[in-house]
């Protein structure tokens, strides 16, 4: 009996043991799992993704912003060899309308130089345009004398332009106009003095008022005033054979004098005048040494 209660109790005991173990399993607090530091690897992508950009940044800045040195000097000796072209343009323009206005010149003497005018003009043009692909039009100070010269250089291009297509216009009547046809009015007959004047200066006077017609604006305003000029001019003249006819010889003699004066206020008329000023105002000379000279302080 003994030894049976004994195994009895070493059971009981044995059970409480386990249920005790049981319990305390059961109500242990769960281990902490391991922590990964998201935060610190969100902060090294930030700084990886910022450093990638910052490069990005850098290479941007030099391909679009940076100009170099070189790049301004390379700006500055096309500006340069675009001033060169420019003085040549000019000139082949002159030596064009030069041609134009010699009532001598054949329409092959004119297309010869009509054409090399041409060629010089689009090399020209294309410097002017190449200029803008220049990366020290970046620098803001360049691109505001270059978009200046651009300015200038749209009325230059107009002018020279439209004087071309006034040529044919402008030869006709310098031809008519030629001072050979009419310095030889025929004045043995003072009864007769208009109509040896529409012999004349008619066709001189008719093709000075188609030049009014023409594109360009100070060729235009030269055909209005010699058409106007012809027109007083040959009230004068009427006026002359009237006085002449009516035996008033102060009167022939006042008309007389006031057509001469009108023939010798033409040259100084400020119309004209006015003219001359305008077509050596559309030079680009100082628009070009500008650009230069901005680049070349850079």
């Amino acid at each position: 009996m003994t030894k049976n209660k004994e195994k009895t109790s070493e059971v009981e005991l044995a059970d409480e043991v386990t249920d005790s173990s049981i319990d305390e399993v059961v109500v242990a607090p769960p281990k902490t799992p391991k922590q990964t530091n998201k935060g610190l690897i969100a902060l090294l992508i930030s700084l990886g993704v910022i450093g990638f950009l910052l490069i990005i940044a850098v290479v941007v800045y030099f391909v679009f912003f940076h100009i170099s040195s070189a790049d301004y000097r390379h700006a500055s000796g096309q500006t340069k060899s675009l001033i060169e072209k420019y003085h040549k343009v000019a000139k082949a323009s002159k030596e064009y309308m030069d041609e134009v206005a010699d009532s001598d010149s054949s329409d092959d003497d004119i297309t010869e130089k009509k054409e090399a005018y041409k060629k010089i003009f689009r090399d020209y043009q294309d410097g002017v345009n190449q200029l803008a692909h220049e990366r020290a039009m970046r620098n803001g100070k360049i691109k505001t004398a270059y978009d200046t010269l651009v300015k200038k250089n749209k009325s230059f291009v107009d002018n020279i332009t439209t004087l071309e297509q006034s040529a044919p216009a402008l030869h006709k009547a310098v031809v008519s106009c030629d001072k050979q046809k009419i310095g030889n009015m025929d004045t043995d007959d003072l009864g007769k003095l208009v109509s040896a004047y529409d012999t004349a200066i008619g066709p001189c006077s008719e093709n000075a008022k188609e030049l009014a017609k023409v594109s360009n604006a100070d060729v235009a305003k030269l055909g209005k005033k010699l058409g106007e000029y012809f027109g007083v001019m040959r009230e004068r003249i009427v006026n002359m054979e009237a006085a002449y006819k009516a035996n008033d010889r102060a009167k022939f003699e006042a008309e007389y004098k006031a057509f001469i004066a009108k023939a010798k206020s033409f040259e100084k008329d400020t119309d004209l005048t006015s003219v001359q000023e305008h077509q050596k105002s559309l030079g680009l000379d100082g628009e070009l040494k500008a650009l230069v000279k901005v680049i070349d302080q850079q």
